[in-house]
């Protein structure tokens, strides 16, 4: 059996990479794989264990993984806050999982993502029950904060890129993509989505039919109050709203 994780900040697009890797273009279930969605998030999954996941993270994960009857088997991480580096260390340096390592650059943008899902209340829309922003988006974090957020976010990624990229055995058994990998000019990408289904052992797609929706466009950025605030002091550095730029962040 495969053992891979797919391990992301939040807001980067790896649910759409989840029903790429996880679906199979007609039933909507791949029957090759099992995945456990969000594994560190959901309640329901957290008092099965009665394991301090963020104590034991590999004896946490293991316990869904080890269930699995299936050729492939994995599960998405959104890492966050609550992740310090010696837990993310402790997750990716685990010889027995393969890696997928997602992030968006656009810092700005996933920040943004995450605001308007909070506002609409909708984390993963399905496309039948999506309601595109129409109304005027007032953040309800102050510049400083959104400026920590972003540089935490940063930080954060960057770790986790230096630590694949110089671990010989970790960068043999990782493969890192970007949000533009799979989303690219308002299409799913999906000749990178089966290059990725590939990785963890599964057949390619012929079609793929996502399952959730993009919350973000460029008409949800025209309903941001402060637009032209927020790229003023963020947009070079972190990315502007519906640039294709790579942020200069990245370049350093």
């Amino acid at each position: 059996m495969i053992k891979f994780l797919l391990v992301s900040p939040s807001r980067c697009g790896s649910q759409l990479l989840v029903s790429g890797i996880y679906g199979d273009g007609k039933t909507g279930l791949d029957k090759n794989c099992t995945m456990v969605n969000e594994i560190f998030n959901h309640q329901a999954y957290i008092k099965q264990t009665g394991v301090k996941r963020f104590k034991k993270p590999l004896q946490y994960i293991n316990f869904f993984l080890n269930k699995a009857k299936t050729k492939s088997s994995g599960a998405k991480i959104l890492i966050g806050p609550m992740f310090r580096e010696n837990i993310i260390d402790n997750i990716l340096l685990c010889p027995k999982f393969k890696i997928i390592f997602m992030y968006r650059e656009n810092l700005l943008e996933s920040y943004i993502s995450g605001r308007v899902a909070k506002f609409k209340k909708q984390y993963m829309a399905p496309p039948a029950k999506y309601n595109p922003l129409t109304e005027k988006l007032v953040l309800d974090h102050s510049m400083e904060q959104i400026g920590q957020r972003l540089q935490a976010r940063y930080d954060q990624v960057k770790h986790c890129l230096d630590l694949i990229g110089s671990n010989k055995d970790l960068k043999s058994r990782s493969v890192i993509v970007k949000y533009t990998d799979i989303y690219k000019n308002e299409a799913i990408q999906l000749d990178q989505i089966n290059k990725i289904r590939a990785f963890v052992g599964l057949k390619p797609l012929k079609k793929m039919t996502p399952w959730y929706v993009k919350q973000n466009n460029n008409k949800t950025y025209s309903h941001i109050v402060n637009r032209k605030e927020l790229e003023e002091k963020f947009g070079e550095k972190f990315g502007f709203l519906g640039s294709s730029e790579t942020p200069l962040i990245w370049s350093q």
